[in-house]
């Protein structure tokens, strides 16, 4: 009956071992089809080990550019565990240092996300994002020519003043100003007003004289 048990034990371990290295198998496959032999780029500064797996700790660079290479090692040379089982790195290389990105989120070990993406895609949705900004500054500069028209809505764009401008167009070009103050003089009053790229001096509500710092 014992050697049953026994026998029953050991077949279940078996089956479970088996079942998870199939798992691990796959994940395998998933991941390496991904990243393997790809660029990943580095998203933060950040530290991480240095492969082979030891005290050394290297310093990983924003936006540093690193080849990735997908394995499945015995965890004991890559982490400091006492399990005898295999876990899924990344092996990431620049040409100098060799460090590893962890597969997993546990307490004190990288991840490939968030701190590193692939180059392509990272490339791609920079790319995207210039585009959105590109639109955007389209569409505000076509606001600006509708509601001043062609000579003073492009300059506003260009975030520039010029002698005629009214108080409004400046606060549109250089924003509100730090002060102002009101100047009464026998040929009449004036107002000045201090921006953080220069003073502007207003007479009637237009732009007279400009003092650029």
């Amino acid at each position: 009956m014992k050697a049953k048990i026994i026998v029953l034990f050991l077949f279940l371990g078996f089956v479970n071992h088996n079942i998870y290295s199939q798992k691990s198998m796959s994940e395998l496959d998933s991941i390496k089809q991904k990243y393997d032999g790809l660029k990943v780029i580095a998203l933060a500064d950040l530290t991480a080990n240095k492969f082979p797996f030891g005290e050394e700790k290297i310093s990983v660079a924003l936006h540093s550019i690193w080849k990735c290479n997908v394995l499945y090692l015995p965890s004991k040379k890559v982490m400091y565990t006492d399990k005898n089982d295999s876990t899924i790195i990344y092996q990431l290389s620049n040409g100098q240092d060799t460090i590893i990105a962890y597969n997993d989120s546990r307490d004190g070990y990288l991840t490939i996300k968030p701190m590193f993406d692939l180059y392509s895609l990272y490339l791609k949705d920079k790319n995207k994002d210039e585009r959105d900004n590109e639109k955007l500054r389209n569409s505000n500069r076509r606001n600006l020519v509708k509601k001043y028209g062609e000579k003073y809505g492009s300059l506003i764009f260009q975030e520039k003043v010029i002698i005629g401008m009214t108080k409004n167009m400046c606060e549109e070009s250089w924003g509100l100003p730090n002060s102002s103050r009101v100047v009464t003089s026998k040929s009449g009053s004036s107002e000045v007003c201090r921006y953080s790229k220069g003073t502007l001096v207003f007479v009637n509500g237009k732009v007279t004289k400009i003092v650029v710092q």
